[in-house]
């Protein structure tokens, strides 16, 4: 059996579900990038039809008019976007006290991931797919990611067996999706 006794700050937190919301959650990524594009066109389309609006609107008493579609137009995507960062800012600061010590034991059913508050226990067959991230090894399961850092082994040699142990337990999906990752660490190149 294998424990592993380890904090994570917010921060890292954070800077993790931008890595992983961009690698597992493509959707969302692209939505964010969607709302962008569909801005720079709005405002394509706008200055293409600038005359035609503006005399549009002045034959209906409207002067300006331009320039208040503009500003409504950057209004309503400046709003868009400020929403979404502090609905996903709370959220995440929502799901755990971050303050805690989290215990990792592994053994031959799965993961056990818990602290003083809650425990996870990912079988075997749970875990969708294992990343790395510069700092430490993240465990997925549906969209649950569990990053266990670097600094809660006690060597480089431990974390690589910690990850092909569990690679060794990954169903074939969670192998495949997990592959690419890991590589290095079986061909020695890490």
């Amino acid at each position: 059996m294998q424990e592993l006794t380890y904090e994570i700050p917010f921060e890292r937190l954070r800077k993790l579900g931008r890595t992983m919301g961009r690698r597992a959650f493509r959707g969302v990524w692209m939505l964010r990038w969607g709302l962008l594009l569909g801005y720079l066109a709005c405002l394509l389309i706008l200055g293409s039809y600038a005359d035609q609006l503006e005399g549009a609107l002045e034959a209906r008493g409207i002067y300006g008019g331009y320039l208040i579609v503009l500003i409504a137009i950057t209004g309503i995507f400046l709003f868009a976007m400020i929403r979404l960062r502090k609905v996903q800012t709370r959220a995440i600061k929502a799901r755990a006290n971050f303050g805690l010590s989290i215990r990792l034991t592994k053994n031959e059913d799965g993961v056990h991931i818990e602290t003083d508050e809650i425990a996870y226990f990912l079988k075997w067959r749970g875990i969708n797919q294992m990343l790395l991230e510069p700092d430490g090894v993240v465990l997925s399961h549906g969209n649950l990611f569990f990053l266990v850092p670097d600094n809660a082994f006690a060597s480089e040699a431990d974390r690589n067996a910690f990850i092909r142990d569990v690679y060794a337990h990954l169903g074939e999906t969670a192998k495949a999706k997990s592959e690419q990752e890991v590589r290095a660490v079986f061909t020695g190149t890490l």
